[in-house]
């Protein structure tokens, strides 16, 4: 009875599986809205992706130059989808990229945000030399929250949440290129390429 009286208490602080029920609380979120993301196989999207420039580059290219918007062999991408009805397929193309590739970084933020919930619950010290859950941990290689990520901040959570703000930045960038002719805006448009080269760089080396 004197056991029973102590968990209703709270448990015992030296129960493991007591020691971090709000990190075991979004471990188990996260692992319900990936879905089963472990699993989860992103190349039927990114196929799709290789599908539309493939189609989309030539497309734009062969229009605007038989059309006469253009005199170079190989000219910017911009002058490519400089004028209509060039400009409505490239826009139309890259804003269906954009949708395959916000799911993806939507799901990799996720996944990371349990596998560092996973590494919070098993209750890991936040000063690992090597920054990643040892092997025998249910979650291995995931980050420890706390340590040294690879960008320096401090802390893999915060590098997680900019990292995917970063890639949001990326997209509204190529959205801005897609939708801005360089013609009629060419500074909305030449920002918005900005955007997105600088940002998809950063997103990559995250």
């Amino acid at each position: 009875e004197a056991n029973m009286g102590h968990d209703d208490d709270g448990g015992s602080s030296s129960d493991p599986l007591r020691r971090r029920p709000a990190a075991d609380d979004e471990a188990n979120n996260n692992a319900t809205l990936l879905g089963g993301a472990a699993g989860w196989r992103p190349w039927p999207i990114l196929a799709l992706q290789a599908v539309i420039l493939v189609v989309l580059l030539p497309t734009t290219y062969t229009i605007s130059r038989l059309d006469g918007f253009f005199k170079e062999f190989v000219p910017f991408i911009s002058a490519s989808i400089n004028y209509s009805p060039a400009s409505c397929i490239g826009g139309m193309g890259l804003s269906l990229i954009i949708i395959c590739v916000l799911p993806i970084m939507l799901i990799k933020w996720r996944y990371l945000q349990g596998l560092i919930a996973e590494a919070e619950s098993a209750g890991l010290s936040s000063h690992s030399d090597s920054g990643t859950v040892p092997d025998s941990a249910s979650a291995p290689s995931a980050p420890v929250p706390g340590s040294s990520c690879c960008c320096g901040c401090g802390s893999w959570r915060r590098e997680n949440n900019a990292a995917v703000c970063i890639g949001f930045a990326a997209c509204f960038g190529l959205l801005g290129v897609a939708n801005f002719e360089y013609h009629n805006v060419p500074a909305v448009h030449n920002t918005s390429a900005a955007i997105f080269f600088l940002s998809s760089a950063v997103y990559l080396v995250m």
